[in-house]
Formats: C-alpha cells, sequence, structure tokens
C-alpha cells in the first residue's frame, strides 16, 4: 500500500511538472503569436532588454517556483484525505503566490526583467495553469478511483472493539469510498455474533497480535467502548511491536490519532 502511495505521488508530481511547462509554452504561443499585441491578453518583446529567448528563458524560473508552492500547499498528500473543491482550492492559492512571489523576484533580482517583462503574461500562465492543473488532478483522481475497485491503493483497516464509536466509523467509511479504507475486520471480546455492523468477527483481543503478524493489515482502528478502555495498553503495544499505524475513535466520536509510527503523507 505505502508503495503504490509513493509511485502514485511520484506520478502526480511528473504530471504536474508537464502541465506546467505546457502551460507556459501556450501561455507563450498565446501572448505573443495569437492575440493581438496591443490587447489586454496579447503583447510584444522589449529588445534588446527582454527578447524572445529571455521569456521562454523564465520557464527557468516559473516551473520549480510552483512545483515547491505545490509541495507547500501539501498537493501530494493522499487524494483520500482531500475532496476535489479543497484541491482546486489549494491548486488557485499556489499559482496566486507563485505568480506574485515571481514577479517580486523578477523585479528585485533579475535586472532585466525588471522593468520590461509583462505582468500579464505571467497572470496569464498562472489563470491557464490552474485550469490545466485542475483538469488534470480530476482525471488522476477519475483513474485511481477506478483502479480503487479493482483494491489498487486500498487500505486494509482492522476495528478493535464495538461500540457506538464503532458504529459510526463503519458507516462513515462506507459512505465515503474515496478513502479507498476496506475493513478487513473486528475483535471484541463481549460480542457473541459472527458479524457486527455488517463487519465480520475475526476474534478477541487475545487474536491482535497473531492477526498483525500476517502483514494484512494497514491501520488499528480503536474503537473500544469507554468502558474497556483499560484494554488500551495491550492493543497500543501489539500495534507498536508490529509497526502498525494506531488510531483511536473515542466512544464519544471524536477522531483522533496516536502517533506510536508517523503516517507516510
Amino acid at each position: 500500500m505505502d508503495n503504490n502511495q509513493k509511485m502514485l505521488n511520484r506520478i502526480r508530481v511528473v504530471l504536474d511538472f508537464l502541465v506546467l511547462v505546457g502551460a507556459f509554452f501556450l501561455t507563450y504561443g498565446l501572448f505573443f503569436h495569437v492575440f493581438p499585441a496591443n490587447s489586454l491578453f496579447g503583447g510584444t518583446f522589449s529588445p534588446p532588454e527582454v527578447t524572445a529567448k529571455d521569456y521562454l528563458n523564465a520557464v527557468f524560473y516559473t516551473v520549480p517556483v510552483h512545483m515547491v508552492l505545490y509541495a507547500f500547499f501539501r498537493l501530494y498528500k493522499p487524494m483520500r484525505l482531500t475532496g476535489r473543491r479543497v484541491e482546486a482550492l489549494k491548486i488557485f492559492l499556489a499559482n496566486l503566490f507563485s505568480v506574485v512571489g515571481i514577479m517580486v523576484v523578477f523585479w528585485l533580482f533579475i535586472k532585466p526583467y525588471r522593468n520590461h517583462f509583462s505582468s500579464m503574461f505571467l497572470f496569464e500562465f498562472g489563470f491557464l495553469n490552474t485550469i490545466l492543473i485542475v483538469l488534470e488532478r480530476n482525471l488522476v483522481r477519475l483513474v485511481v478511483v477506478n483502479a480503487m475497485k479493482k483494491g489498487f491503493n486500498t487500505r486494509n483497516i482492522l476495528l478493535v472493539g464495538k461500540s457506538d464509536a464503532c458504529k459510526g466509523l463503519v458507516k462513515r467509511i462506507d459512505a465515503n469510498p474515496r478513502w479507498a479504507y476496506k475493513i478487513y475486520g473486528l475483535l471484541d471480546d463481549t460480542a457473541t455474533e459472527d458479524t457486527i455492523y455488517g463487519v465480520t468477527k475475526l476474534g478477541t483481543l487475545t487474536d491482535l497480535s497473531s492477526i498483525l503478524a500476517k502483514n494484512e493489515v494497514d491501520e488499528v482502528y480503536v474503537t473500544l467502548p469507554l468502558a474497556e478502555y483499560e484494554k488500551l495498553q495491550y492493543v497500543v503495544k501489539a500495534c507498536e511491536k508490529a509497526g502498525v499505524l494506531t488510531k483511536f475513535v473515542p466512544d464519544y466520536g471524536k477522531l483522533m490519532s496516536s502517533r506510536p509510527y508517523t503516517e507516510d503523507l
């Protein structure tokens, strides 16, 4: 699972890079060769201060700055943690800060660009790039969702404890397939039924270590009722020993993570 996520992140970085470069040269073509030179969206060169080559060389400044801002806005964390609208907003903000930052850098440190590089060119690039990156991200999301239906990049989670918190968590997972969580099973010391909230009971808490030893569980969600919280220490120690991420879902429904191991986002 973690290897799949790392591979997906690398693919997203490469795609973003290609879209950024493509958007820059597309902007160059539109700005200088399609839109009229005296219009709001068109322009001309200002030789000898700034030539066509100077504009083309600006790609070596604009693309790295955008990539750094994308990482800063955490646009490469798992898609299950970010919705489409939030991601689009982050892309817009990252592009806006990038364009403004590049303008400041050009004005302060790059003399040929100081008074002769078109600000409208940069804003036009930012606008076009935002549209293309959002489209690219949604296309990737569509492909990944279809792949998840076939089992790619899903996380197997084990529930520990029958409670209202457990019931609520099962409902939320079922209602949010984009999270790509697959419930591996449930452990409980008191329940006698074989199926709890639609989840197969695999045994009691004493079976936890043997189940984790199979290396088939990615995360353990502790959903113990308040009356059984004395068992927390045992569960955490077993998860730490197996190197499995542990998350707590208290019986009052507030989700918070323990950090015996930090998840690679």
